[in-house]
């Protein structure tokens, strides 16, 4: 019958050689789901500091030029124009984000393509308005006033969507006090909101990240001292164990016989 105290002996050895089971690892900062909303600053990393911003605009421009010489209430002018609305993820704070969503096990890092714009649409939509001419007032000074009557849509929306639509993941580069901190997160776009359903941001300096996992990307010295014993040198060790034990038993039956 073997030994429990060898047994016992091997499993101190094989963890103090590495055989162990790998936990989460340090150096994440972890996010929970958030929904955020058009005019929304975004404070992702709690550190009491926007990172980002959701802004809408809703605006008309493009008018058409006004009637030349009205003389009467209800005389009969129109004017067209275009009304704007614009929902857009962004920062004006220094910090970058990918413009199109990754796949899992992407790396982030200084190497990703970040977007160097202050925002990117996610959607668009347009209209073509006309207005009839309601009511007059005499010009003055060159300023003149005109009363105009209810908009009726002269084309139906042209709805467009930026890269940023639908569900996936983001890589993301903060500028924490002068560091940069790279991130994901898993986040899906809508018309008017966004939701987030997690992510990870290495607290770091410069340091890669893997999106969709909660892992960091290893630096060059923690590959080199992440050693695995290698198959025979277990092996080696397992046999010298069993030889020694099957010698004390011997030992042991050579005294009782005496």
């Amino acid at each position: 019958m073997t030994d429990k105290r060898i047994i016992k002996t091997t499993k101190i050895l094989f963890a103090g050689i590495g055989i162990v089971p790998l936990f989460a690892q340090a150096g994440i900062i972890t996010l929970d789901a958030a929904t955020y909303n058009y005019n929304d600053e975004i404070d992702l990393n709690g550190d009491g500091a926007y990172d980002y911003n959701l802004r809408a605009r809703n605006f008309n421009d493009n008018f058409s030029a006004y009637p030349n010489s009205p003389t009467a209430s209800g005389q009969t002018a129109e004017r067209t124009y275009e009304n704007h609305q614009e929902f857009s993820f962004g920062s004006n704070y220094s910090n970058l984000w990918t413009s199109a969503l990754l796949t899992s096990g992407s790396t982030i890092d200084e190497h990703s393509i970040f977007s160097g714009n202050s925002s990117d649409a996610i959607y668009l939509n347009d209209k073509l308005y006309t207005q009839s001419l309601t009511s007059y007032q005499s010009c003055f000074k060159g300023s003149c006033n005109y009363s105009w009557g209810t908009s009726t849509t002269l084309s139906d929306s042209s709805e467009t969507w930026g890269a940023l639509r639908g569900r996936g993941l983001m890589g993301l580069s903060l500028d924490v006090a002068g560091e940069t901190r790279f991130g994901w997160i898993d986040v899906e776009f809508g018309q008017t909101s966004m939701n987030i359903f997690g992510g990870a941001i290495a607290d770091i300096q410069n340091r890669g990240i893997i999106a969709g996992e909660q892992r960091l990307v290893s630096s060059a010295s923690e590959q080199n001292s992440t050693s695995v014993p290698e198959p025979s040198s277990i092996a080696i060790l397992a046999t010298g164990l069993a030889m020694g034990a099957v010698a004390r038993r011997r030992k042991l039956r050579a005294k009782a016989v005496a």
